[in-house]
């Protein structure tokens, strides 16, 4: 398992400077050639992620949130708030799109509903040349 620190920041957010992980283990699927990056930073404003992925085909369907936006290309973000065997699993799509759950394990989850993931989360999305970024 990868280890990773959170980077205490003051308000301006400088992703240059900030430590980048590589995320390419993934135990359910084959490697099929993308590769993830993430970073995460926080100061007193909050809690800030950025993540971007090479992907070469890249699907984005889906337009509203609290839909299954696993059907898409689709990163997503783990917090655990301090339960060992409980986390919250945050999933996004290039279109900005949320769906966010409440799990034990991969096939133990409860969704959780909000009005739209946009009332508690801010993401811009962005395609690069050689796949997109959260």
């Amino acid at each position: 398992m990868n280890t990773y620190s959170v980077f205490k920041c003051d308000e301006h957010i400088d992703w240059e400077v900030i430590p980048t992980i590589v995320l390419e283990n993934d135990p359910w699927h084959d490697d099929i050639g993308y590769r993830m990056y993430g970073q995460v930073a926080w100061n007193e404003s909050g809690l800030y992620v950025h993540q971007w992925c090479k992907e070469d085909f890249i699907r984005a369907e889906i337009f509203e949130s609290n839909k299954m936006v696993s059907d898409d290309s689709v990163m997503e973000f783990f917090i655990m708030p301090g339960y060992e065997d409980r986390y919250i699993n945050i999933e996004v799509n290039p279109n900005g799109r949320f769906i966010f759950g409440f799990c034990r394990k991969r096939n133990d989850w409860i969704r959780l509903i909000a009005m739209t993931g946009e009332d508690y989360l801010t993401a811009k999305t962005n395609y690069t040349e050689n796949g997109w970024e959260v």
